[in-house]
């Protein structure tokens, strides 16, 4: 049987400031969602807060309409 090496884990790739962000985000999901299902009290100020943090890092999903001029040619070829 192989012997069995101490795994080190390597540093997430990528920007640290960037992990940064994304740790923070979650956290105040996290703390949002608790605030929601009544484990944590937050004042309306606090949820406000939250609210305005994550819409700058978060994408909005409503819906976004396109509208687009001119035409185009959708070809369809057959599978080889």
């Amino acid at each position: 049987m192989a012997a069995r090496r101490n795994h080190v884990p390597k540093a997430p790739l990528g920007n640290p400031d960037q992990w940064r962000k994304r740790i923070q985000t979650t956290a105040l999901v996290n703390r949002l969602q608790d605030f929601a299902i009544g484990k944590l009290e937050l004042s309306q100020s606090q949820v406000n807060a939250i609210n305005i943090l994550l819409k700058k890092v978060l994408p909005d999903l409503t819906e976004n309409k396109t509208e687009h001029t001119g035409s185009f040619v959708i070809e369809n070829r057959p599978l080889a």
